[in-house]
């Protein structure tokens, strides 16, 4: 007696037929496997943002560096610019005080002539005659000193503000004159009525002026009184022409 074949219950049944052809698929034609690229990402993006980090604090350090420099620079730029201002006003005082220095110093050792009238006068007479004594007051000789003199009859009292006399006379050359005097006269040659009008509102003005070189610099004095009147020995400056350099 013939054995019956044992039949698969999935050869009969097409539903299983269905899934046995489906995993046959799919065991000859695996799925490729799944990746997962989230996590690369995540790891680009950390690196990414450590990278910014550092970069970021590269450059907070370099600008505080640079402030740091400037401000370093500054400070010693304005250091050195007070002690430049301090260095330039320490030269000056030291200029001008040695200018004071050298100025005083030839002011003590130059030769200054002084000028006055004497009590040797004769104004009684047409030709009134007024005598002056010139003095070097200083400490070295005057060089080439001359001087020129002359007399008028002025009205007074003369002028407060007003120099009504001038220098342009006769020259008459002295030389040199050491610390010592001299003395010179003004001739006033009077005109008729002078002698009246003196005993009024009129005197006799003699005024003159002497140069002289020391130091190699000329000097002046300038001289100019008022003589005579009522009282035969009245004397006085003149409020102009009496001055000196």
């Amino acid at each position: 007696m013939a054995e019956e074949p044992i039949l698969n219950p999935s050869e009969s049944d097409p539903a299983a037929q269905k899934r046995a052809a489906e995993a046959a698929k799919t065991q000859s034609n695996p799925s490729p496997p799944k990746t997962d690229i989230s996590a690369g990402i995540k790891d680009d993006a950390n690196s990414y943002n450590g990278k910014h980090d550092v970069q970021e604090w590269w450059k907070v350090g370099v600008e505080t560096l640079t402030l740091v420099a400037v401000v370093w620079y500054a400070c010693i730029a304005s250091r050195q610019l007070t002690q430049m201002r301090e260095a330039t006003i320490a030269t000056a005082s030291a200029a001008q005080t040695a200018s004071a220095t050298l100025d005083f110093t030839r002011q003590i050792n130059r030769a200054y002539i002084a000028v006055k009238p004497t009590t040797g006068r004769d104004i009684s007479s047409d030709l009134p005659i007024i005598v002056f004594r010139m003095a070097n007051l200083g400490h070295v000789p005057a060089l080439t000193v001359r001087h020129q003199v002359q007399g008028a009859v002025c009205k007074y009292p003369l002028p407060p503000d007003r120099d009504v006399f001038n220098d342009d006379g006769l020259w008459q050359n002295d030389g040199t004159l050491g610390p010592e005097s001299t003395d010179f006269y003004a001739r006033i040659h009077l005109q008729p009525g002078d002698r009246t009008m003196l005993q009024q509102d009129r005197r006799l003005c003699a005024y003159g002026i002497v140069q002289y070189t020391t130091l190699n610099e000329v000097h002046y004095t300038r001289f100019c009184y008022v003589i005579g009147g009522i009282l035969p020995d009245f004397t006085e400056h003149c409020p102009v022409h009496n001055d000196s350099n």
